[in-house]
């Protein structure tokens, strides 16, 4: 918590607005139960919780009751690009007309070298990062209102790029050094 608190105290000496996350966990075995609490943004706003589950398949010990961490991870980023691509696209315009999104359908695969994780012995340095290597797929996106086949695809192209330099936990994974391959489209 102080750490926090020292991290946002040297942000907020410049113009940054900082958002924060705070969650409590409690794991057995492979499983985890994952609690977080939304301060209200005002006095007038009561908290929202969620809780969160996680487990891993029974072949690698778990219940496999519940997704499996990189699971979530995958469904951050769609989340994620889902919310970055409505607030971009309400800024979007495509012959002076706001750009407006019905629906997004991701279908997205994502690849890691278990070894990564998972290879013994343990001090010996892994023959491959433990993260994710690579996320593929498509962005196929509905919009509310029909567009010009050509401005239309060159919109959501440009929606795609904005969306991938704007969205926290795609940014995250670039830093990490994953491969995002993401060709956003006009829903057929």
């Amino acid at each position: 918590m102080a750490a926090s608190r020292a991290l946002s105290s040297v942000f907020l000496r410049g113009k940054s607005r900082l958002h924060t996350y705070a969650l409590t966990a409690v794991g057995t075995s492979t499983s985890t139960s994952t609690s977080f609490q939304r301060a209200p943004p005002s006095t007038t706003s009561s908290h929202s919780s969620f809780v969160v589950h996680t487990d891993t398949l029974a072949s690698d010990g778990g219940t496999d009751t519940a997704p499996q961490p990189v699971e979530l991870l995958l469904a951050a980023l769609v989340g994620c690009e889902q919310a970055t691509a409505h607030f971009v696209s309400r800024h979007m315009r495509v012959d002076k007309k706001r750009v407006k999104i019905d629906t997004i359908k991701f279908d997205y695969h994502a690849v890691r070298d278990e070894r990564g994780a998972a290879s013994l012995p343990l001090h010996k340095e892994p023959p491959a990062p433990a993260r994710l290597l690579a996320v593929s797929g498509t962005a196929s996106v509905r919009l509310d209102e029909p567009t010009d086949g050509d401005d239309a695809e060159r919109a959501v192209a440009e929606l795609g790029k904005l969306v991938h330099a704007r969205c926290p936990v795609a940014q995250t994974l670039l830093s990490a050094g994953v491969s995002l391959d993401v060709h956003w489209c006009i829903a057929k």
